[in-house]
């Protein structure tokens, strides 16, 4: 009996002194139970950033629609016309027009508008875009601010910079181009010039160099790269008036 018992004692001994490392099997299956790990953590963590990032751009665009509805309640707010029919235009209280342009909300096959980003298909975020929405507003606040390029006459020469104007009285126009929806104000502003009327050779600058004789307007710049005033044209292509 005490010769069995020393021999299972040394055959447990041997048996322990044979399982001191692993086999290659078991290395092998510990590597990929720790790759398939690793494979579900970054796959959490990528759903967790998606879902993120695509709440974050819900509320990036649940602010900008709130904003644009301020916006434009505002500006329906401050509006100067009559919104009953028929104006008369001898109370010049300005004016509240809507344009529904010659295309109408459904256009031709062929004009419609592709997302080029998604092979070619058909863009369904591209609304109306020959409409507009124009009117006068007058702000019961804050005054409208706008670009204005004024012109300083001094010893030096004539010199021109690019500043602010402002203006309670403005025109307000919204418009789409593409699926973009734009809001453009000009300023009734007729301090800007001199009597009302500005010189439209300032927003030259190339033609006020100081100290050196003013040459002839190029007209190489558009007036509204420089001016958010409502304006228009004393003679030229552009006066309506002209003949009347």
């Amino acid at each position: 009996m005490q010769s069995s018992a020393f021999y299972n004692r040394a055959a447990l001994s041997r048996a322990n002194k044979d399982r001191a490392a692993f086999t290659l099997l078991e290395v092998l299956i510990a590597a990929t139970l720790t790759l398939v790990l690793m494979g579900l953590v970054v796959q959490l963590f990528a759903t967790v950033g998606t879902a993120s990032s695509n709440t974050r751009s819900l509320l990036e665009t649940s602010d900008e629609l709130r904003t644009a509805k301020l916006t434009l309640q505002t500006d329906l707010g401050n509006i100067t016309a009559e919104m009953l029919p028929p104006l008369k235009p001898s109370l010049d209280a300005g004016y509240f027009e809507y344009v529904e342009g010659p295309i109408g909300p459904l256009v031709q096959a062929s004009t419609v508008a592709v997302n080029i980003n998604e092979g070619n298909s058909p863009d369904t975020t591209v609304g109306d875009p020959d409409d507009r929405l124009m009117f006068t507003v007058r702000s019961q606040t804050l005054p409208y601010q706008g670009r204005a390029r004024y012109l300083v006459n001094s010893s030096a020469g004539a010199t021109v910079f690019d500043g602010v104007t402002t203006s309670e009285t403005a025109e307000v126009c919204y418009f789409v181009r593409g699926n973009v929806l734009y809001r453009r104000v000009l300023l009734v502003a007729p301090t800007v010039g001199a009597q009302g009327l500005i010189d439209p050779s300032i927003f030259l600058s190339s033609n006020y160099t100081p100290g050196v004789v003013n040459t002839a307007p190029l007209y190489d710049i558009s007036f509204y790269d420089r001016f958010d005033v409502s304006v228009r044209q004393i003679g030229g292509t552009y006066d309506l008036t002209a003949g009347m």
